[in-house]
């Protein structure tokens, strides 16, 4: 039907809902917004389900289906009164996320204080690096690198089997980066599926293998910061948070524990901005180079962007040329063999679910990270990844 004719609908269309929602109507509101939400979701369902039954369909009978579909009033009094109810409810999750957090970084800020520290001081920093950074809540059960180096030769076989899973994801705790590596795993699960140790019929490996990583992840400099502070009031209060949000996490992925990142913490960034004067009018600019997001670095990798996800047909065209023809006739060990190759050609990692392969992804690294403004303080970290998970939770 041409470009001119869709553009000039939707315009219409947004004409009606702009119109729908302001507040100027005779309804409030709130009651027009619950009537359009709902409207929306029916419509929407229904144009979809309508479209995807038809191939060589008349698309203008199509479109003003779908025109009529969003341009009949619809909901009711009582849907209005629920998505109401249910924004108020939001709004109440998300205040009690972030009264939650404040009790929490108070609480640790008043332990860093006890002890002669301060928030954002150098304690707090070293705390994120040597114990957020290596997860070592999951071992907190060793206090001596001695203790722990007993564990891992305890479990020599074990270790032997998934080394390099094992030490891959090591890394990546300390520095994310290291997700481009195939060798790494989200977590000890996936790290026993991958290994062949089968944790379905030997459960007692997932958390075996979780200790080692942490194991392997820490450095003597790490083990020499957590035997000098272990049992002080700092130390205790952050580290008893930090098993809070391992709590909530394993609460949050009770239906698929294979998605959980080990030693996962939200991340915050300061300082990446700047307000520069353009055309008489201040405009806030990203203060690094040219690109750069907060949260995902884009890089030059062809056109993929860090944090982007790329489907394994997609990475077997793009990389290698093999058409979907081509990929759909290949088993499924010639195809992990092809990812596996492409993975360690461009340095990418895999998202995993158990052992299977899902997608590629490239991650940024923790110098770019520093770069963007990442904040390196443990009570700030743990502040927002309690708050993240107590907001999940609450809202779910």
């Amino acid at each position: 039907l041409g470009i001119d004719y869709f553009t000039t609908e939707y315009d219409r269309l947004m004409r009606v809902f702009e119109e729908s929602v302001n507040p100027s109507t005779s309804k409030s509101l709130n009651d027009k917004w619950g009537e359009l939400l709902e409207h929306m979701r029916g419509s929407f369902d229904e144009s979809v389900e309508a479209i995807s039954k038809v191939k060589d369909a008349d698309w203008k009978d199509i479109w003003e289906q779908t025109k009529r579909n969003w341009s009949t009033p619809g909901g009711s009094d009582a849907l209005s009164k629920a998505y109401r109810d249910l924004h108020r409810k939001t709004r109440k999750a998300l205040d009690d996320a972030a009264k939650a957090r404040a009790i929490a970084v108070k609480s640790m800020e008043k332990a860093l204080k006890l002890n002669g520290h301060k928030p954002g001081g150098s304690f707090d920093k070293r705390f994120y690096k040597s114990v957020l950074s290596t997860d070592y809540a999951a071992i907190r059960e060793f206090a001596t690198r001695r203790e722990a180096m007993a564990y891992l030769r305890k479990h020599g076989e074990i270790y032997q089997q998934a080394k390099n899973y094992i030490e891959a994801t090591a890394r990546a705790l300390k520095d994310k980066g290291n997700m481009n590596d195939p060798w790494w795993s989200p977590n000890a699960q996936s790290i026993a599926e991958r290994a062949g140790l089968n944790p379905r019929t030997n459960p007692e490996v997932v958390d075996i293998i979780d200790k080692m990583v942490s194991i392997k992840a820490m450095n003597a400099s790490d083990w020499k910061f957590v035997e000098r502070h272990r049992g002080s009031d700092s130390f205790e209060s952050m580290l008893n948070m930090a098993d809070v949000i391992k709590a909530q996490s394993d609460d949050l992925f009770t239906q698929n524990p294979g998605q959980k990142i080990k030693g996962y913490m939200a991340e915050e960034y300061d300082g990446i901005f700047e307000y520069v004067l353009e055309n008489e009018k201040w405009v806030k600019r990203i203060k690094t180079d040219k690109g750069f997001e907060q949260g995902a670095v884009p890089m030059e990798l062809e056109s993929d962007i860090i944090g982007d996800i790329i489907s394994p047909m997609n990475a077997a065209l793009k990389y290698k040329g093999v058409d979907p023809e081509k990929w759909g006739k290949m088993s499924q060990k010639q195809r992990d063999e092809l990812l596996w190759e492409i993975a360690e050609d461009y340095d990418l990692g895999f998202i995993l679910d158990g052992s299977r392969i899902a997608f590629l992804r490239r991650v940024a690294g923790e110098a770019q990270r520093v770069e963007m403004g990442t904040v390196q303080e443990a009570t700030r970290i743990l502040g927002l990844t309690y708050e993240n998970g107590v907001r999940k939770i609450l809202t779910r």
